[in-house]
Formats: C-alpha cells, sequence, structure tokens
C-alpha cells in the first residue's frame, strides 16, 4: 500500500511502527460516518482505550478551523488517513494547533480523554427522526 507523502514524511520523522492506511470516504450526509485517527501501532497497543475514530458530525460544524489548522477540510483530512487525537482537540476548540512545548499545548492523553468524553456523549440523530 503507497503511503501518501505527508504521511510518509510524519512516519520517517517518528519512526513509528505503522498499521496500515484506511483509506476513507465520508458521506457528509450519513448520520454515522466516522473519521479515522492517526495512530501508530504503539499507540494502539500501549492505549487500547483511545479512540480511534470520531463521528463527522461532531466534527463538522469545526470546518473553517481545520482550514485554518491544516489548510484541508476534514472530510480531506478522513481520506488522507485521519488527524492525531491533540490535532483534532484543537479544531473541535476552535483553536489553532499548539506543538508540545509550546504554551497551551496539551499532552496525547489529554487529548484522547476529551475526545473519548465527547463520543461518549454522542447520539447521532437520523434527519427526519425524532427521538
Amino acid at each position: 500500500m503507497k503511503i501518501p507523502h505527508n504521511h510518509a514524511r510524519a512516519l520517517q520523522k517518528y519512526r513509528w511502527e505503522t498499521i496500515p492506511l484506511q483509506i476513507v470516504k465520508i458521506d457528509q450526509n450519513a448520520h454515522d460516518a466516522l473519521m479515522p485517527f492517526l495512530l501508530s501501532e504503539r499507540d494502539v497497543r500501549e492505549h487500547p482505550d483511545w479512540p480511534q475514530w470520531f463521528p463527522y458530525k461532531l466534527a463538522e460544524p469545526h470546518q473553517r478551523q481545520a482550514m485554518v489548522n491544516h489548510g484541508q477540510t476534514l472530510r480531506r483530512l478522513a481520506e488522507r488517513g485521519g488527524l492525531g487525537h491533540r490535532e483534532l482537540y484543537h479544531i473541535l476548540r476552535d483553536e489553532r494547533f499548539r506543538h508540545t512545548g509550546h504554551p497551551g499545548a496539551v499532552s496525547d492523553e489529554v487529548a484522547a480523554l476529551y475526545l473519548q468524553e465527547l463520543i461518549e456523549g454522542y447520539e447521532p440523530s437520523i434527519e427526519g427522526h425524532q427521538p
């Protein structure tokens, strides 16, 4: 499987053990569409409780911040393999991404916990369906 150039560069930089990237097509109208997180095998092995997917509908209102932070739509980011937990954390809070060591940066653990809480509280609604 060919790894997209931007991911190959990141993987070289961090020397991550990689899991096969999944190419994801997001149906923006689907009430249950999921975005992948970009995780290494080590992340998955050491933190099996961290979320690996995120509901697209929760992120969709923050498209503008995704463009500011990454120059791409959420849909395109998902198609290219996803985002890291900290990247999505800042997008959902409408903040610029902060690298480790910079003021306002969060740890992977804090970001994963924040995202897990959002996922657990999320109830997808089907358009036209009233619970």
